[in-house]
């Protein structure tokens, strides 16, 4: 189940960057990521996964500094100050991470989310 904090976290590694304001975070690359080619590419996936959990920074493009920088704020108020946008992404991600890339997802949540916390309150995208 803590794989659930793992896909939330690339999810918004993805689709959500910097803060810019104290109540949202940055819509910047709302526009311009595009999950479903990142999600589809398993050396894309690769890259963004060795970059949040620290496996080299020189596999961290802009996009995953940024949520290195907000991943573990994302997971505790459960992506409060997420657009919409980011909010459908992290879903999408968190459901695929958990079907498809099991491995991922636990290396993910292992790092985010070790107690689990995330999963438990959100059965919902586990089912």
């Amino acid at each position: 189940m803590s794989r659930s904090v793992a896909a939330v976290a690339l999810l918004a590694a993805l689709v959500a960057v910097c803060l810019a304001a104290d109540d949202k975070y940055s819509d910047r690359f709302d526009g311009t990521v595009n999950l479903d080619s990142i999600l589809s590419d398993d050396q894309q996936l690769a890259q963004y996964r060795d970059c949040l959990v620290d496996a080299g920074d020189d596999k961290c493009n802009e996009q995953g500094k940024a949520l290195k920088r907000i991943l573990a704020e994302a997971l505790q108020n459960d992506c409060a100050k997420c657009t919409d946008k980011q909010k459908s992404g992290a879903v999408k991600a968190i459901k695929f991470l958990n079907k498809n890339k099991p491995d991922i997802w636990q290396q993910l949540s292992g790092k985010f989310d070790p107690q689990g916390a995330f999963a438990k309150n959100h059965p919902d995208l586990f089912a």
